[in-house]
């Protein structure tokens, strides 16, 4: 596998105009070539055909500087951070939360 990313529209009717991108991954053979980004903005062109999705949320953990310098380049904003959000033996990492919206999204 190459690379690989998901896409959720939230089905509660008063947040089923928001998704968010889940499960972003490329095998580290192929990062730096440019398919992550590739992944995630063919995922969000298919989300942004559903004519009631207005904007897309990805996460990302606050130490993958890689990832969220991608998100950004696609246009994606930091809209909030728990602190303290993952906990691995004795060390604790952040989570940032990010948002694309429609208007703002240039497609591929």
């Amino acid at each position: 596998m190459v690379g690989i990313s998901g896409f959720k529209r939230y089905d509660r009717k008063k947040i089923n105009h928001r998704g968010i991108i889940i499960q972003v991954y490329v095998n580290p053979d192929y990062q730096g070539k440019g398919i992550g980004q590739d992944i995630i903005k063919s995922t969000l062109d298919e989300a942004f055909k559903i004519n009631e999705i207005e904007q897309v949320e990805i996460d990302v953990i606050a130490n993958n500087e890689n990832a969220e310098k991608l998100y950004k380049k696609i246009g994606f904003e930091e809209y909030g951070c728990q602190m303290n959000f993952l906990k691995l033996d004795n060390s604790y990492y952040d989570h940032k939360m990010m948002v694309i919206f429609r208007n703002d999204y240039i497609p591929s």
